[in-house]
């Protein structure tokens, strides 16, 4: 049997035999349990992984009218209240339901008990279901700027961000995760994972019941970690990436982060797998253009650009004389010209 609740403000079906579901919606909905009302975001894109019955993702929804979502949930009852609730709140315009885990490519099994759902390797413990990279979603979905990243994967977090490589980890801005304790390691892979992710993010790790050290600390149990990009960072690195179509072609397309006034484009970069000699043209919102050329899959560099801009201008690399269907890698830095 199934009951709208009604929380928030938002409107939710939940399974009245599973506990977990009107928890969950509490969690996101009422505790703010991933800090996005504090967090200060005014996202653009925002993956959700594990999403459950959907209630990150329509509190997301609800909070940032600019934002699409992509909303990954492998179970299928699961996925179909999913999709209800997104009905339910008239967001299917900028909720992106997926029937998929995340983790490593491929297939794998899911389990569900009580509205909690895992995945496994072994073919005879549930349901079969596509998995997919977290660098292929951004591949395939052309995300070059992540602004917010959810993962509630119930133990999978570690698979998920050990084969995430760190090209596509610095694509996110934002970070609310869940862990989890894992019967294999626990305590070295959530230490390791904190480690590797003080590389990128200023990081913040709650216990359920207490707060664990950075970033090997005595953790047990269950908590979140939260990693903001640090705002003061005077350097950025924007990524796109893009195919050439028949005619040798492509536009690179790259989004300026918010975070500072005005930024200063220093750097622009690429590799192709093209073998001719090609051309790009770098185009910023105030009419500068420059010209670099790319020869033989090369990174081709121009330095000193300084070609100012605001936040979240778009800026374009337009690449002509390309082999048809090369693909080419684009890289531009930002720096913030009053640090």
């Amino acid at each position: 049997m199934r009951s709208m609740h009604h929380l928030a403000g938002r409107a939710l079906w939940v399974r009245d035999e599973s506990p977990s579901d009107l928890a969950i919606v509490k969690e996101c909905c009422e505790d703010d349990t991933y800090r996005l009302s504090q967090a200060g975001l005014n996202p653009r894109t925002v993956v959700d992984i594990g999403a459950n019955i959907g209630a990150f993702a329509i509190q997301a929804a609800a909070l940032w009218p600019q934002a699409r979502i992509l909303a990954f949930e492998p179970e299928p009852e699961n996925y179909e209240l999913l999709c209800e609730n997104i009905a339910a709140n008239g967001f299917e315009d900028r909720i992106v339901p997926v029937r998929a885990a995340v983790g490593n490519a491929g297939q794998v099994y899911v389990n569900s008990a009580y509205g909690k759902s895992r995945v496994t390797d072994d073919a005879g413990w549930g349901i079969p279901v596509e998995s997919r990279t977290l660098p292929e979603i951004f591949e395939t979905e052309k995300i070059t700027r992540c602004d917010v990243l959810k993962i509630d994967a119930e133990g999978a977090e570690y698979t998920i961000l050990d084969g995430t490589a760190e090209e596509a980890l610095r694509r996110v801005d934002y970070l609310c995760m869940e862990y989890h304790r894992v019967t294999d390691g626990y305590r070295q892979k959530l230490g390791e994972l904190l480690t590797r992710l003080q590389e990128d993010f200023d990081l913040s790790v709650q216990k359920y019941t207490t707060m664990p050290s950075l970033p090997s600390g005595n953790v047990h149990g269950a908590g979140m970690v939260f990693g903001r990009r640090n705002a003061s960072i005077a350097e950025r690195e924007l990524l796109a990436e893009g195919r050439a179509d028949d005619e040798g072609a492509v536009t690179l397309r790259f989004q300026v982060p918010d975070g500072h006034e005005s930024w200063h484009v220093t750097s622009a970069a690429a590799r192709s797998t093209s073998t001719t000699a090609s051309r790009c043209t770098l185009s910023v919102p105030a009419g500068n253009t420059t010209g670099i050329g790319l020869d033989n899959g090369d990174y081709s560099v121009l330095d000193g650009i300084r070609a100012g801009l605001g936040g979240r201008d778009p800026l374009g690399m337009q690449w002509t004389g390309l082999s048809a269907g090369a693909v080419v890698v684009g890289r531009i830095v930002l720096t913030d010209p009053g640090r």
